[in-house]
């Protein structure tokens, strides 16, 4: 039987985790993928975090908007 990519596909982050830690190269690969995407969420979340340190709330608005999108988009809302 030959394999399909959708048949190797991990679907949550803590089967992703302990099966690229015992060196699978599809989860390891799905693992980068995830990093990459929860990357630019933790930046917006630090310079939300920042901006409300700073009390600049025009920035706030701006970030927070943006946090909210990337969590709607990363979480299927749009597809």
């Amino acid at each position: 039987r030959q394999m399909c990519i959708r048949d190797s596909l991990l679907t949550s982050i803590k089967e992703i985790e302990r099966v690229a830690l015992r060196g699978d190269p599809a989860a390891i690969i799905q693992l980068g993928i995830v990093i990459l995407m929860v990357t630019p969420l933790a930046k917006v979340a630090y310079c939300t975090y920042s901006y409300i340190l700073r009390k600049n709330w025009i920035f706030v608005i701006f970030t927070s908007i943006t946090t909210l999108l990337l969590l709607l988009s990363l979480s299927g809302f749009f597809a």
